[in-house]
């Protein structure tokens, strides 16, 4: 069963973490100027796991990033 609040809104609250998480969170929910994107904060309520990940692999991020979102991903769930 999935937690009550999406992926993204769950990992849009993480973003004053200081470790991977957190670093996740921030390039995640902030703009990147990369003229694809917007800033994700409105968004992110709306976005689950998969969607997220796409947005990794559109942007060709490092595996740290896919490190982190797996992270990420075991904390949501609580697994």
């Amino acid at each position: 069963m999935e937690p009550a609040v999406s992926f993204g809104a769950w990992l849009a609250l993480q973003t004053d973490r200081r470790d991977p998480v957190g670093h996740l969170a921030q390039d995640f929910v902030g703009d990147d100027g990369c003229g694809r994107c917007s800033d994700m904060a409105e968004e992110a309520q709306f976005m689950g796991v998969d969607d997220v990940a796409a947005s990794l692999t559109a942007h060709g991020a490092a595996q740290p990033a896919f490190d982190a979102f797996n992270q990420a991903c075991a904390e949501w769930t609580g697994r």
